[in-house]
């Protein structure tokens, strides 16, 4: 038994003299023996200067990625800054023109005649998905008065027609130096009232509102004044879809007219941009 432990354990001689034993080799590993000089001028690692060694490895990695995380997002809002607002409000106000509107009924044709050029008024709110693409939506009311109305000739009758429209309209932008040509586009849907009233021969009496499908096209100049505030001039053409079944009072009978509404449109507007 003393012999193999002595085969397995090896002995190690205490520091005589300032001289060490070399130990022999232990399974595959040889110990290193250092003088007593190099020894003694060893000394323990502080706990202090670890953790200063790690603080400033931690340092010299989070530092870089610190100022690219601070850079990144600065130079994005510099780019959204260069962009300028996406985001705008218009109000619109104009002129609306009513051309003779067609009555259509099992007893004749008929019409319904404006008195003179209505007026419109409505707001938008978009935004700008490129320089040259937009969206908004809108609502705009025109009205009318009509001053004539009747089968086979008008006569003399008072009244009126309004369309309260809401409307998905899409833009494209032209850009061309201090002026933006523009072109645009949509659909939605309103609600259409006519209302007139004749007390000569016939007594035609016609007063209806319905909702409709409602679709527009317009052309148009925006002119920039400051960042935020744009000047914009335009026309539209603005129709309901189809013919309208109406009710109405035809000589003191009830009766379903067919009925129709488009106008042209002049329109000056304010856009401000946030």
């Amino acid at each position: 038994d003393a012999e193999s432990t002595s085969r397995t354990t090896p002995s190690i001689s205490p520091i005589l003299g300032g001289r060490r034993a070399t130990p022999p080799a232990y399974r595959g590993f040889h110990v290193i023996t250092l003088p007593s000089s190099a020894v003694s001028s060893v000394s323990p690692c502080h706990p202090t200067r670890r953790r200063s060694a790690v603080s400033r490895r931690l340092l010299s990695g989070w530092i870089p990625l610190a100022t690219v995380l601070l850079i990144v997002p600065a130079a994005s809002a510099d780019d959204h800054e260069d962009d300028g607002p996406r985001n705008y409000f218009e109000f619109q106000s104009g002129v609306s023109h009513v051309p003779n509107q067609t009555l259509d009924g099992n007893t004749g044709q008929g019409s319904v005649q404006p008195d003179e050029t209505g007026f419109i008024v409505g707001g938008a709110f978009g935004r700008h998905f490129t320089d040259m693409l937009r969206g908004e939506l809108a609502i705009t009311y025109r009205q009318g008065d009509l001053d004539q109305a009747g089968f086979t000739s008008g006569t003399q009758a008072d009244g009126k027609t309004s369309l309260l429209a809401v409307m998905l309209n899409v833009y494209a932008d032209f850009p061309l130096g201090p002026v933006t040509p523009w072109v645009g586009f949509g659909i939605g849907g309103g609600s259409y009232k006519i209302d007139v009233y004749q007390q000569t021969a016939g007594a035609f009496d016609v007063d209806d509102e319905d909702a409709v499908f409602v679709y527009n096209a317009m052309v148009g100049a925006a002119v920039p004044v400051t960042e935020v505030v744009t000047f914009n001039v335009g026309y539209r053409y603005i129709a309901i879809g189809g013919d309208q079944d109406t009710g109405a009072l035809v000589g003191g009978t009830p009766s379903q007219l067919d009925s129709e509404f488009d106008a042209h449109e002049a329109m000056l507007g304010v856009r401000f941009a946030f």
